[in-house]
């Protein structure tokens, strides 16, 4: 299934610690490949910043020290919220082989896409999706496997992330062709998304199930 038509609308979501964007140069260039890819000019940098400023400062949560910030957007930018961040109680992934054509390379609000793999899973438990034997992410972040001492991360992720992208810009992990095994014989498995840095969130592979 693949999320987006003419009525759909893009997100973008913007870690904000104590007032200040993070990594937003990454996020804007995002925005922009979307809508080329898309047929239409997204919102200017300049544009984004001020709505998230102006909603923090509004809402008086300049000191906060993490914020998900939510911007909705087209040509315009439809909606902005921004809202403490907890990371949720993830323990445990199933991975699970992609039967649908799943296709999620442009970040929309719609996610229904995902629905039938997050209803297999058990409470504190995340779907991985495999495509072709290969892994690529989870509903909601990217992958590194880590193991003997070395980060990898998944060559054809569903969505490429902005942290994931800041971090292969710096070195700190690098590209691969992970399959199944690569999970069970890693030291452990970091979840990261814009709002989760590496360590975050981990899962250990004996909490790895497969279907």
């Amino acid at each position: 299934m693949i999320p987006g038509n003419s009525s759909s609308t893009l997100i973008e979501t913007f870690e904000v610690v104590r007032g200040v964007l993070q990594r937003i140069d990454l996020h804007h260039k995002r925005m922009c490949r979307s809508g080329h890819k898309h047929g239409f000019c997204p919102p200017s940098l300049q544009e984004v910043t001020s709505t998230i400023c102006n909603l923090i400062r509004r809402d008086n949560l300049s000191k906060h020290p993490s914020l998900r910030c939510t911007v909705e957007y087209r040509t315009n930018i439809i909606g902005c919220r921004a809202i403490p961040y907890r990371i949720r109680d993830i323990h445990a992934l199933l991975l699970i082989e992609s039967t649908d054509s799943i296709e999620y390379a442009d970040k929309w609000s719609d996610r229904t896409c995902f629905d039938p793999l997050s209803a297999l899973c058990t409470k504190g438990q995340e779907p991985l999706i495999i495509r072709e034997n290969l892994l690529t992410d989870t509903t909601y972040t990217n992958v590194v496997i880590e193991r003997n001492g070395e980060y990898l991360t998944p060559d054809r992720p569903l969505l490429a992330g902005t942290r994931r992208q800041y971090y292969l810009d710096q070195g700190l992990i690098r590209t691969a062709n992970l399959t199944i095994q690569d999970t069970l014989e890693a030291d452990r498995i970091h979840l990261i998304n814009a709002m989760m840095p590496l360590g975050a969130l981990t899962i250990s592979p004996e909490n790895i199930s497969i279907i």
